[in-house]
């Protein structure tokens, strides 16, 4: 299953920062107010998992049997951000404006 994330909507007053270790030229850091092109690949991989910093803490995400995971600051418990169907699925970050993290669908 692939699963990405194909921009960023940061309603929040804070800058959020989107750090990929797999892939590091695809970290980027979205300014507060405003929509940012993102692009991310999920993966199952337990080790190099997704980091989003927003002004509530730190979530990394991950690809858990066709759902999409988050944990804040490493302490649990997951979230399900999203459930996945099909072999493709692009999905939108959204940061609220108290820096919750949310996923919609493209």
């Amino acid at each position: 299953m692939v699963v990405a994330i194909r921009g960023c909507k940061n309603d929040s007053d804070k800058w959020v920062s989107v750090i990929n270790p797999e892939r590091l030229e695809d970290s980027k850091v979205c300014g507060p107010k405003r929509e940012d092109r993102l692009h991310l690949w999920i993966s199952q991989q337990g080790d190099r998992r997704p980091t989003i910093q927003t002004k509530k803490g730190v979530m990394w995400i991950q690809d858990d049997d066709y759902r999409v995971v988050g944990e804040w600051d490493w302490k649990g418990p997951k979230l399900e951000l999203a459930r996945v169907h099909g072999s493709q699925t692009d999905f939108r970050l959204d940061i609220s404006a108290d820096g919750e993290i949310t996923l919609t669908k493209l």
